[in-house]
């Protein structure tokens, strides 16, 4: 069955990795707790587990996930945590750099808005700074002060701030109005000229001679 092939494959995982790469992500104390509870549950898959429900294989696992995965979030923490900070600083560096650039294409940028990124970049290095200060003080077997999703979102939110501000479009320039020019008037056509070679009316046919002779019988 697939749910007890991984409750006992998280069972040996785990111990196996409380003695190597999870050694100092929890305190001795904790460790000793966990890894006693890892071998009872060890010991019952191979007794009483054997064969039983799918739901109690799953309840077993969860039992043991809140304990492990604690542990497993402090190692993932710690070993990524510095390629999260490095972006944000990076953010903070280049936004700040920003504010104080003379080019032409950032010239429509008012000195409101500058100041309200130069500001937004301050706020988050201080939280940064303090946040780093007090996750120095910390062992790795400490819940950190610090995660890897606070700091990405404050990325995210210091991103969405500036770059509306940075890429805001330049306005463009306003069209002149058009000056209307005067209709000029349509010129009358001429009247046409009497034809020069128009024929004379004929005259009207000349009527019967009234003693005409009537014709012969």
């Amino acid at each position: 069955m697939q749910a007890r092939n991984d409750l006992e494959s998280y069972v040996l995982d785990m111990k196996s990795r409380l003695s190597g790469d999870l050694a100092e992500y929890a305190k001795e104390s904790d460790k000793e707790s966990f890894l006693a509870k890892l071998n009872a549950e060890e010991e019952w898959l191979y007794n009483d587990g054997f064969d039983v429900q799918k739901s109690e294989y799953k309840r077993h696992m969860a039992d043991l996930r809140a304990i492990g995965d604690a542990i497993d979030h402090r190692h993932s923490e710690h070993h990524n945590r510095d390629v999260h900070v490095a972006a944000l600083k990076s953010a903070i560096g280049h936004y700040s750099q920003w504010v104080a650039s003379a080019e032409e294409k950032y010239a429509h940028i008012t000195p409101e808005e500058r100041k309200k990124v130069a500001e937004e970049c301050t706020a988050v290095d201080q939280w940064l700074a303090t946040a780093l200060a007090a996750q120095d003080k910390l062992t790795k077997a400490d819940t950190p002060s610090i995660t890897i999703k606070q700091l990405d979102q404050k990325k995210t939110s210091l991103d969405q701030i500036v770059n509306p501000i940075m890429h805001k479009p330049k306005p463009q320039p306003k069209k002149e109005a058009k000056k209307e020019e005067p209709k000029k008037e349509e010129a009358k056509p001429a009247a046409e000229p009497a034809a020069a070679d128009a024929k004379p009316a004929e005259p009207a046919a000349e009527p019967a001679a009234a003693d005409a002779k009537p014709m012969e019988q």
